[in-house]
């Protein structure tokens, strides 16, 4: 009722009857109310909304598309980026990841979380050399971090460097015995 009584351009009417729509888990009409705001009002909020409401439909490809619009937009958008670059890494693609995961850290400045990120996708998408260059700039930002210089190890190793990768493994382990132990029995070390 309050969408036909509203005019169009009010789009804090679509978004507050989209939430009653969420809340009530109408997800589906949550969608369309949310599309139509987005559609009729250009607007920011109802699309980042949108994309929550695709994820949870199982709408990824929607999902995906939107957020690649969002970026094109607000290219300095951090949380979308993330979740974009989490989203094509938890799908293995890859050659889409790298790049939003570079810009992140160019927009962002980047955390260590990014730089690691950025290192395993650079890796597992077959840029050795690019994860090479990119360990140097992170030993240097992280030098007490042990995921850094395993990271590193793993860039020399797929670089066939297999006395500098054995020389960075040991430091891997000097480093997590002094700073953190744990991190020896951590997954990501032991794969």
């Amino acid at each position: 009722k309050a969408l036909k009584l509203a005019p169009a351009s009010r789009e804090d009417v679509r978004l507050a009857v989209a939430q009653y729509y969420l809340l009530s888990n109408q997800l589906d009409r949550a969608a369309e109310v949310t599309e139509e705001a987005a559609r009729v009002n250009h607007s920011m909020e109802a699309r980042k909304l949108l994309v929550r409401l695709y994820q949870t439909l199982d709408r990824e490809p929607a999902a995906i598309d939107l957020l690649e619009q969002i970026l094109k937009d607000e290219p300095a958008d951090v949380e979308n980026r993330r979740l974009l670059v989490s989203i094509y890494e938890r799908n293995e693609d890859f050659a889409k990841a790298v790049p939003h995961a570079e810009a992140l850290i160019q927009t962002a400045g980047g955390t260590a979380e990014d730089y690691m990120s950025l290192g395993i996708l650079l890796i597992r998408s077959g840029h050795t050399e690019k994860a090479f260059q990119l360990s140097q700039r992170t030993l240097a930002l992280f030098p007490n971090n042990p995921r850094f210089t395993f990271q590193a190890a793993l860039a020399q190793r797929g670089l066939r460097r297999m006395e500098d990768a054995l020389r960075m493994y040991e430091k891997t382990e000097s480093i997590a015995q002094a700073v953190s132990p744990e991190f020896l029995n951590d997954g990501f070390y032991q794969s």
